[in-house]
């Protein structure tokens, strides 16, 4: 490519704009501006989703329009994960986003496989196209579990898709991987090598996590928490999170120790409270769905976080975006051992708790835990914060990122 190539960049995202892509794709290219890097938006909905928007993604949609310089465009997709759709808006997407001279070159950015296709396909028709593939997590791991309870065919769906994603990865101009863990099951499974891999953490602001002990007494007094030592789990309650061992686990500290209080903010209320009343002490918890606008000053308010994952091989690969917030936001984390690089670096680094890998084996036994909570012996909360910083903030990854896209 010639140095006076013009470059355009577009960023593909096969599924709803929600919290979670804004944190792990709209936030980092966003801060590609400051290096006259623009993005154009495409996001790829299944039409129930495109047609019955709920009002918080309508205001995320347009809130980023009033940030990106590019153009923001949601399509309805009719048959979500079919391959075949992948082609259709392969061509569509370059259609809309690709009108360029002869002198430019396109620069993409794919959240996840099924965008990474679609960049691919573009690729393989363009000379001037490339792509990042940014993997989320291991792909095949989380294609093998949620098709556990239909086995019929499954090997063969397996090959094919791990086929699919080995033409997403040889076809990139550089791979992405959230974690170490991700990055050795890569290289090892589809043979590329190690120099087009780069390891970038899912991370957070710091901007809006770092913790303000003047700020940090106003909050827990305006939000009536500030008598209690306050636990705090932020996300869903679905799929791989270990939602029915938290909450018993809670439970038993709750009981334990009697200035204890859990704070759970997630978009699965209805389940949270059926397990609360299940497990937790009355008047012992607060449950609420906030914006992601509000996160920040309820971690504030907050002195340990909380996080169980299943000892599966998605969560051996995974980097949650929630540890890192905790951390920032100076708080000890209460994790079991198999969330990708965390569980080891936390321990280590003793800004935390490690609980049994098994979830299920942690609520039989929780003196361990109690003892760590009634305690109280870890870091300060700054020197914690320092280190999440140093680990985990989207500032220390951005010229990092900067690099991977002139690299390509």
């Amino acid at each position: 490519m010639s140095n006076n190539q013009r470059k355009k960049y577009i960023a593909i995202n096969y599924g709803i704009p929600g919290p979670v892509v804004f944190s792990q794709l709209i936030e980092y290219t966003l801060q590609m501006g400051i290096f006259d890097m623009h993005f154009d938006y495409n996001f790829l909905m299944s039409g129930k989703s495109y047609f019955t928007k709920n009002a918080q993604l309508e205001e995320n949609i347009q809130q980023l329009k009033k940030k990106a310089k590019g153009k923001v465009s949601v399509f309805p997709t009719p048959f979500v994960n079919k391959i075949p759709m992948l082609y259709l808006y392969s061509f569509f997407i370059k259609y809309m986003s690709c009108h360029k001279d002869d002198n430019s070159k396109t620069i993409i950015h794919p959240r996840g496989l099924p965008s990474a296709l679609i960049a691919n396909y573009m690729r393989e028709r363009d000379d001037d196209v490339s792509y990042i593939y940014d993997m989320r997590g291991d792909s095949l791991a989380e294609f093998a579990y949620q098709n556990r309870k239909s086995p019929d065919s499954l090997e063969q769906r397996m090959q094919l898709y791990k086929a699919l994603e080995e033409k997403a990865v040889h076809g990139a101009g550089h791979v992405i991987c959230v974690s170490n863990a991700l990055k050795e099951i890569v290289l090892k499974r589809y043979k590329i090598d190690s120099k087009k891999v780069t390891v970038i953490p899912c991370c957070a602001d710091a901007n809006l996590f770092k913790p303000d002990l003047a700020k940090r007494v106003e909050v827990r007094k305006h939000l009536k928490l500030d008598d209690q030592l306050n636990l705090i789990y932020c996300g869903g309650l679905n799929m791989w999170h270990c939602a029915e061992e938290m909450f018993q686990l809670i439970g038993g500290v709750l009981q334990a120790v009697t200035e204890a209080f859990f704070i759970v903010l997630t978009p699965h209320r209805s389940d949270a409270f059926r397990l609360a009343e299940k497990y937790l002490p009355k008047h012992r918890y607060l449950i609420d769905e906030v914006s992601r606008n509000d996160v920040p000053k309820y971690m504030l308010a907050s002195d340990i976080g909380v996080i169980l994952r299943q000892n599966t091989a998605v969560n051996k690969a995974s980097s949650p975006t929630k540890i890192a917030e905790y951390l920032i936001a100076g708080l000890p984390v209460i994790l079991t051992g198999n969330i990708g690089d965390y569980s080891k670096l936390i321990i280590d680094s003793e800004v935390g708790f490690l609980l049994r890998d098994d979830p299920i084996d942690v609520v039989k036994d929780l003196s361990p835990l109690i003892k760590y909570v009634n305690k109280r012996d870890w870091p300060e909360r700054d020197i914690i914060s320092d280190f999440g910083i140093d680990n985990f903030s989207k500032a220390k990854f951005i010229p990092c990122l900067k690099d991977i896209y002139d690299s390509i």
